[in-house]
């Protein structure tokens, strides 16, 4: 690491008693982190502590000479989405929209994240957010198993990543960050929406602090429909919950009525073993348990949504970075 890691622990012992510099990070968001804009009421320790805590979040050392060359060929025999992409990134190519006009993902949250994950491969850069580093340990995660005979110099640089994007993904700041901009993406999606129905997903903070299912991992989603409009409905299910919930996307179609769309999604995640909450847990019984809920991911509800050529709405959420 270029920059000495501090722990959370750590980084609030220096700023214990400036509740309001714990505050300035999660102000500062991603973009404050990358840019490692520091607040400058802060003292100079104080101004010190926050950057490196930033930056030692940001990093991991980049695989060199052999390493990275057997990680290059490991790569390109991907044959999924995360070769393709490897391939138009090692071109030059970094911009989400040119993966999807080029035909590496179904769209910009897809590529996002298969980009995210190449970065971290071949460049050590850990992604910000908690949910992209989860789905890039994920995906190193399925490198280390379908590539058993790398060498050893390989193996221990992917076990480092993964423990690297492990950490980020369990790390309370950038949770809270997380989920400051997710509410921020919520809120842009409602003001667009107006009085549109649709297909909608959300999820609660709460969800997203748990996978529900590894290798993949996957996040709890209600997935559900509205034939009128989708906040009132949104806000009728989730009135008197201890957390606000997350809109992260709304699905709509020129043609298919709202009802037909969920049973098609629905559908479509059942058959793909991504299991409803009721199924998951025996517990919950069919007639009481909570309906809608599906233990998947937002890339996999994108690719349905494609298939069907719905129109998608979606905000500035972490699968589109």
């Amino acid at each position: 690491m270029a920059h000495a890691q501090l722990t959370l622990n750590e980084f609030e012992q220096i700023v214990k008693g400036h509740e309001c510099i714990l505050d300035d990070v999660l102000e500062l968001g991603f973009n404050g982190i990358r840019s490692a804009h520091v607040p400058k009421h802060q003292s100079p320790r104080q101004r010190y502590a926050t950057k490196e805590y930033l930056l030692a979040m940001t990093e991991h050392n980049a695989p060199e000479g052999q390493v990275r060359m057997e990680l290059a060929d490991i790569l390109r025999q991907n044959e999924g989405q995360l070769g393709m992409v490897f391939e138009l990134w090692n071109k030059g190519i970094r911009r989400n929209k040119d993966f999807v006009d080029k035909g590496a993902a179904a769209n910009a949250g897809a590529a996002g994240n298969s980009r995210a994950a190449v970065e971290a491969i071949m460049g050590g850069v850990i992604p910000n957010a908690p949910t992209v580093a989860a789905i890039a340990k994920s995906a190193v995660n399925g490198l280390v198993r379908k590539n058993p005979k790398t060498t050893k110099a390989t193996q221990q640089y992917l076990n480092n990543l993964i423990q690297h994007l492990a950490e980020r993904a369990d790390d309370q700041v950038s949770r809270e960050i997380e989920e400051r901009e997710l509410t921020v993406g919520s809120e842009e999606i409602q003001k667009i929406l107006g009085r549109r129905s649709g297909v909608y997903v959300y999820t609660f903070p709460m969800c997203l602090r748990n996978v529900k299912m590894i290798d993949p991992d996957r996040w709890l989603y209600k997935i559900g429909k509205s034939d009128s409009q989708v906040l009132k409905r949104i806000k009728s299910q989730t009135t008197g919950m201890p957390e606000s919930p997350f809109l992260l996307r709304v699905y709509t179609h020129k043609s298919l009525l709202p009802l037909a769309l969920e049973k098609k999604f629905h559908r479509a995640l059942l058959a793909a073993g991504h299991e409803s909450i009721r199924t998951l847990d025996p517990k919950n019984s069919l007639r009481s348990g909570p309906k809608e809920w599906f233990a998947t991911r937002l890339e996999f509800l994108d690719e349905i949504a494609e298939l069907m050529g719905c129109e998608v709405l979606s905000a500035r959420t972490v699968s589109a970075q």
